[in-house]
């Protein structure tokens, strides 16, 4: 077993993804929030973690909405295996 991470992210900001996602873009945004290598998104009033859905993130405790992600995090390619 290593110490390496399975995914380094680059040096530069990684290119951002707007709203609205497909489904599948969706389910890695939701993967990744689980996923405890990562920290995950979080509201920008409350610090509650985001939801996203097709139309954006989500705050679950107040009206917080967020309309972009990072492309690794939409792309599967978080989990190294790409």
């Amino acid at each position: 077993m290593t110490d390496e991470p399975l995914y380094r992210a680059p040096a530069a900001r990684p290119p951002l993804v707007r709203a609205p996602w497909t489904d599948d873009q969706v389910a890695s945004l939701v993967a990744f929030q689980r996923d405890a290598r990562w920290h995950e998104f979080t509201c920008g009033r409350c610090g509650a973690t985001l939801n996203p859905r097709s139309d954006g993130w989500h705050c679950w405790r107040d009206d917080y909405r967020q309309d972009w992600a990072h492309e690794f995090m939409t792309d599967w390619s978080w989990r190294g295996d790409k």
